[in-house]
């Protein structure tokens, strides 16, 4: 009987603590879905696929990155009222064509939008698997090119890799690949970086996303574990952490995180 009565008086507990957590597991907001008309929509081109990855929000518009634009929507209805053009050059096209990528992904994707000033605006695309960034200043909501600098580590070549990118505190930490081939992973701030081709940093990673906390960014991906490949594949999820003061280490190290951490 006794052993009976410690059986029940455990299932209570365990229903009980679960009747709690189940109390707190609420959503902090929600969205009633309404009719299908109540519902915009924005599909950029019909001819191809954009392939959106970036939204940023600019007053009272969202600016969406896609292949060769940059389209200014309004916030509520999603209607566009500006778009920014800016198309890889032929030379550039056509050597990517010729290294034997598709026409496609020949293009330039816009791949990371950051405001670093008020009136300044930071983009950089794939273009044509040779990544380039521009700064825009805006006055008045018209965006005005400034000047352009290469790309390499901080945007992708590829518009199908998952990459990351956030700017803080004047500087823009990145997480994408730093190579034609997509091999040479890497998590960035000019001009620290992760070890090349060292599995035990980055092991071919799918970036998800990033954020500033406090002293720290870090970096959220997914990536195949090295510690248990001798068991099989298996992809984990992995944080990443940098300091914001890191200035890299003595001597031969002096380009390389010194604060790099990773779970």
């Amino acid at each position: 009987m006794r052993g009976v009565f410690v059986v029940v008086a455990a299932a209570c507990a365990v229903s009980a603590c679960f009747a709690a957590w189940q109390e707190n597991v609420r959503p902090k907001m929600y969205v009633q879905l309404g009719a299908e008309d109540d519902v915009h929509r924005f599909t950029g081109n019909d001819t191809h696929t954009d392939y959106f990855r970036l939204v940023l929000r600019d007053g009272d518009s969202l600016l969406v990155g896609g292949r060769n634009l940059v389209y200014n929507l309004t916030l509520i209805e999603l209607e566009e009222q500006q778009r920014l053009t800016w198309y890889s050059n032929e030379n550039d096209a056509n050597m990517c064509v010729v290294k034997g990528k598709d026409e496609e992904i020949c293009q330039n994707y816009i791949r990371i939008m950051a405001k670093t000033t008020v009136g300044r605006l930071l983009l950089c695309g794939t273009n044509a698997f040779k990544p380039i960034c521009r700064e825009y200043t805006i006055l008045n909501k018209n965006y005005t090119a400034e000047k352009e600098k290469p790309g390499q580590a901080v945007c992708p070549y590829d518009p199908h890799h998952n990459s990351t990118a956030i700017y803080v505190d004047g500087d823009l930490y990145t997480g994408t690949v730093a190579d034609f081939s997509g091999m040479d992973p890497i998590i960035y701030r000019e001009p620290l970086q992760t070890e090349q081709y060292d599995s035990m940093s980055l092991n071919a990673p799918d970036f998800v996303g990033s954020m500033a906390q406090g002293d720290f960014v870090y970096f959220f991906f997914r990536e195949t574990a090295v510690e248990y490949i001798n068991c099989g594949k298996a992809v984990y999820s992995r944080v990443a952490r940098v300091c914001k003061n890191d200035r890299g280490g003595p001597h031969r190290f002096r380009n390389r995180w010194t604060s790099f951490l990773k779970s």
